[in-house]
């Protein structure tokens, strides 16, 4: 009421209750943003706002592209969701080490080194090559919807 908080991030993973949540919002000058990739393009369906999740740490620009354009372009938003849902498995690749990692490679950061854990011993380099794939395909989608 007093207009402190413009979002609210959802991390229910459940398209029902986001959907709820949605509902709820409605006409109250709050909004609902998704964290969760598999259920992304359902909640912009039933009305959610857009996305605020960990997997910005990898492809922002594809979250972008996909809530502003899923109701004008329907088959490569169909296409985008497939993706984003299955590489938003990363996560479970020792996030946040995974994320820090990459944005390393990319000189973004000097180190992996994270708050949350120790980056040695348990991200090792077969995670480093899944998010490599990931990151490749990532491309390959990004000029296949022309993004």
């Amino acid at each position: 009421q007093r207009g402190r908080y413009t979002f609210i991030k959802d991390t229910g993973c459940d398209i029902e209750t986001i959907r709820r949540r949605v509902d709820l919002c409605r006409g109250r000058g709050l909004r609902i943003a998704n964290a969760n990739g598999q259920t992304l393009l359902p909640s912009l369906r039933a009305g959610a706002d857009g996305y605020s999740g960990v997997m910005t740490n990898f492809h922002p620009d594809l979250y972008v592209w996909l809530c502003d354009h899923w109701q004008d372009e329907p088959e490569k938003a169909e296409i985008l969701a497939a993706y984003l849902a299955t590489a938003s498995l990363v996560e479970h690749l020792d996030y946040p080490v995974c994320a820090k990692d990459y944005q390393q490679s990319i000189g973004n950061f000097a180190t992996a080194n994270c708050r949350a854990r120790e980056t040695n011993g348990y991200y090792t380099s077969y995670f480093q090559n899944n998010i490599q794939d990931m990151v490749r395909l990532s491309d390959l989608v990004r000029k296949h919807i022309g993004a």
